[in-house]
């Protein structure tokens, strides 16, 4: 590869002319590059001349190819190409507009949690993807996680990443990661698997959170010696009024025995995003259970294939043939369980069976009856614990639910929608009402689409909520909605197209309180 940067530039490789310069790491410089066979811009990594004279090295740069190749999700750059050019070796890649999180964080500073935790929560549903096919990226950071400018997280640099289980392809002696970011495990060359992720993960939330990482110190040394023995000080300490809940899913993420942290990337996204929701309903003045009962429901048949165990709890998903199931049964029992306050957690494994852990609150006749009488039940998962915290936060008095604006109502049901009318008219809103998303689109052209807000259910007849998503947000990208549905929010987001949509999401049934409160707060967001 040449050695002058002006070389490259303009220089023709393959289908790729590159264009500019973008970035440098271990494993070699980033350009962007235009393919001029189909016109679009792409990522060129360009190994380093020195490494690519090293054959181990360069199957390491072949395999995260093969690796990423394998891998197809929103929140992970896209790998079109490996090649080599003469001596040349090359990984073309999506490329991705945006800014690194660090660089984020350094012009901005710290994040407020209440956009800190759903950044960070889309990037985890990727990584926890890589996880399950075997992938560890091993080198997680705030460097490494790119925002985009749509609002999103992409994670970027499998560059040491490595497959659960096939050959160590780093030399002996090697230290590979990030000195801020490494698990205790990998500073001590021992062998890592996805908590590994989880660790690093943990210090990128407090980082994004505090604006620094959990140890610093005057020499590498320093840090990899606090990593291993010393423990980190919570998140609140440098950044007061975070909630309980987030200094204890951070410290449980930074624990310093695998064993002891979230086990997998998904149990720390479904705690994070839990635990926002239990946070804004104890905003809404909501009380909240005062511990659970574990139900526990498994099988020994042949298990749920990993492509579509993250699809089981969508509405209409089905894999029986047209006519033969509708996809809704256990789409309705998740919403259900969710409206009750609960959480349900499924671990399958292909060839041997699948279980499925389901927390509903439990009814208590007082205080004194709160604690669980059987073990099993006491030591239901730490999961839960954290998500209890979340309990210790106080919710406002006597809040003003009144309000200012023009909100478009659609909902299928005139009953009901008339009912939700008149109670935000007499919270002063004005109100515009539809039957179906066809509806709400005349209504909103009728006023050249001037309305503050959109609620709307999402089975609807004629246009459905995902639908009328895109619409509306074809002519407003700005404009704020409120779904409302009996199916839950997570099982309803998968139908949304993966370009960074925000929406607020109120679960049915709801009180007119609720609602209220929801508006008020979508409003002021």
């Amino acid at each position: 590869m040449p050695a002058g940067l002006n070389a490259m530039i303009d220089r023709v490789i393959g289908n790729y002319r590159i264009v500019e310069k973008v970035g440098e790491g271990g494993m070699g410089t980033v350009y962007r590059a235009l393919d001029v066979m189909l016109e679009r811009e792409v990522a060129i990594k360009a190994i380093r001349p020195e490494l690519s004279r090293e054959p181990e090295i360069v199957e390491r740069f072949r395999v995260e190819a093969k690796m990423l190749a394998r891998l197809s999700h929103p929140a992970i750059a896209t790998i079109y190409s490996f090649f080599v050019d003469g001596e040349d070796v090359f990984l073309a890649m999506e490329f991705v507009r945006g800014r690194s999180l660090s660089g984020v964080l350094q012009s901005a500073g710290p994040l407020p949690w209440e956009r800190a935790v759903p950044l960070l929560a889309g990037a985890l549903d990727g990584i926890e993807q890589a996880h399950r096919v075997g992938i560890v990226h091993r080198d997680l950071k705030s460097d490494n996680l790119m925002v985009t400018e749509s609002g999103t997280v992409k994670v970027m640099d499998f560059g040491i990443a490595r497959l659960i289980g096939s050959s160590r392809l780093t030399r002996t002696g090697l230290l590979v990661g990030t000195l801020h970011y490494m698990a205790p495990e990998q500073i001590r060359g021992e062998e890592v698997d996805r908590r590994t992720d989880v660790y690093a993960l943990g210090a990128v939330l407090y980082e994004m959170l505090t604006g620094r990482v959990p140890f610093q110190g005057s020499s590498d040394y320093a840090v990899l010696k606090a990593h291993v023995e010393e423990h980190p000080a919570p998140p609140s300490a440098a950044m007061p009024g975070l909630p309980p809940w987030l200094d204890r899913a951070i410290l449980k993420a930074l624990a310093k025995a695998p064993a002891e942290r979230f086990q997998t990337v998904e149990e720390l996204r479904l705690c994070l995003l839990h635990c926002l929701v239990l946070q804004r309903r104890i905003n809404r003045g909501e009380q909240l259970p005062l511990s659970y009962v574990l139900v526990e429901v498994s099988d020994s048949g042949t298990g749920i294939p990993a492509a579509i165990v993250d699809k089981i709890f969508e509405p209409f998903f089905s894999t029986k043939e047209v006519g033969k199931g509708t996809g809704l049964g256990l789409s309705t029992v998740y919403g259900i369980i969710k409206q009750t306050g609960g959480f349900v957690y499924v671990d399958s494994v292909e060839g041997k069976g699948t279980t499925f852990r389901i927390f509903l609150p439990r009814h208590v006749a007082s205080a004194q009856d709160a604690a669980p009488e059987h073990a099993a039940e006491a030591q239901v998962s730490s999961l839960i614990g954290v998500l209890a915290a979340a309990a210790e936060a106080k919710p406002p008095a006597n809040a003003d639910l009144t309000g200012v604006g023009t909100i478009l109502l659609v909902e299928d049901e005139e009953g009901l929608r008339a009912l939700n009318a008149r109670g935000l008219t007499s919270r002063g809103y004005t109100v515009l009402e539809a039957g179906n998303g066809v509806e709400a689109i005349d209504v909103l052209e009728k006023i050249d689409g001037r309305v503050d807000l959109v609620v709307s259910d999402v089975v609807m007849p004629e246009m459905d909520g995902p639908t009328l998503l895109r619409e509306l947000r074809s002519r407003d990208p700005s404009l704020k909605i409120i779904f409302v549905s009996g199916y839950a929010e997570d099982a309803f987001q998968k139908h949304l197209p993966a370009d960074g949509q925000q929406f607020a999401f109120l679960a049915k049934p709801f009180t007119l309180k609720q609602l209220v409160a929801a508006v008020k707060e979508t409003m002021a967001a």
